[in-house]
């Protein structure tokens, strides 16, 4: 009798731990895809450290955008501002700025409202294919993006000034640049803080790899230039 209690707690049990297993894996192998080296996960602090603070409040005086990237970058913002109403339905009722949003959905998505914003689980990938989001509806997608802000606890942060909204981008993309003393083209891309290097693929690093998009940091600028937003 003894045994056959002991297997049959094993059976739950053996399902919990497998469960454990795959979360842990999802998260670790979903930081991984974002090319991070290390990464703060959600563990969120609750404010701005202040050394990452005073590197994002100087860095943002500095920015100039480069002239050649300049109407590149505004055919983004355009579209970003041309979309605000939509991704204020999402993001206002949370108390995040929709800018926020709107510049992960072009950084990750190139504004395409047909894939998924929360990552796909990479442990379903077949060795050797490349991990992608799932193809939804438009109509999905609302649902997708309120999921991503959730899962970030974004409804939770009050810092929204602009090294508030700066640490969440990079936050969210990872801190893997850091580690090899480039600044982050998620951010700055397209403007005089960054010149070359980039993460091809997970925790693969090429110093002379250049960034084709523009960063959320430039995307900020040239909404704050046009008149779409205040910060």
């Amino acid at each position: 009798m003894a045994k056959s209690d002991d297997w049959q707690w094993q059976i739950p049990l053996g399902i919990v731990g497998f469960l454990f297993v795959r979360a842990w894996s999802d998260a670790s192998i979903t930081r991984g895809l974002r090319g991070t080296i290390f990464d703060t996960g959600d563990a969120d602090p609750g404010t701005v450290p202040a050394d990452l603070a005073a590197d994002y409040d100087a860095r943002w005086r500095a920015m100039v955008v480069r002239p050649e990237r300049l109407a590149a970058a505004d055919d983004v913002a355009r579209r970003m501002a041309s979309r605000e109403a939509r991704y204020r339905a999402i993001t206002d009722p949370m108390g995040v700025p929709w800018y926020w949003l709107a510049a992960v959905h072009e950084l990750e998505h190139s504004g395409r409202f047909t894939t998924s914003m929360v990552v796909r689980d990479a442990i379903d990938t077949p060795p050797g294919q490349p991990v992608s989001d799932p193809t939804i509806t438009d109509a999905q997608w609302d649902d997708t993006a309120r999921a991503l802000l959730r899962g970030r606890g974004l409804p939770s942060w009050r810092d929204w000034s602009v090294a508030g909204l700066l640490y969440q981008w990079e936050r969210y993309n990872g801190f893997g640049y850091r580690t090899h003393d480039v600044p982050t083209p998620y951010l700055w891309s397209y403007s005089n803080q960054y010149t070359t290097g980039k993460f091809i693929r997970a925790n693969v690093f090429s110093p002379t790899t250049v960034s084709q998009q523009p960063g959320a940091a430039v995307l900020l600028r040239r909404l704050v230039d046009l008149g779409a937003v205040t910060v």
